[in-house]
């Protein structure tokens, strides 16, 4: 049985970072290509600006979305190669139970 992924939401979590650059960069894109293409355009070219305004959007999105996903991967895959380590340990010291703790006192995992 698996069980639940949770992503993190610190401020340092590299997903989290892409995340908040894909919105920031939503915005920005929005608000000037818009501005630009009906200052700079005259009506008539307006349709075939905004329909090549949005494939760029599309891509850098799609760039920064990939980006952010491989990031959960990593993030995944070290929390699985920690737990691996815990069970390694686990089975060489041939104990019957073990139990962590953080630096307050809290426990954090018990098999």
């Amino acid at each position: 049985m698996r069980g639940e992924v949770i992503y993190p939401l610190s401020r340092r979590s590299p997903a989290t970072r892409l995340a908040m650059a894909f919105v920031l960069w939503s915005a920005i894109w929005v608000i000037l290509s818009d501005y630009l293409v009906n200052a700079l355009a005259s009506p008539s070219t307006v349709w075939r600006l905004q329909t090549e305004k949005g494939l760029v959007y599309v891509g850098v999105s799609s760039l920064l979305l990939w980006f952010s996903v491989r990031a959960m991967e990593k993030d995944e895959a070290a929390r699985r190669a920690l737990n691996e380590s815990r069970l390694k340990r686990l089975k060489e010291s041939r104990l019957i139970g073990i139990a962590g703790r953080t630096s307050d006192g809290t426990i954090n995992y018990v098999n």
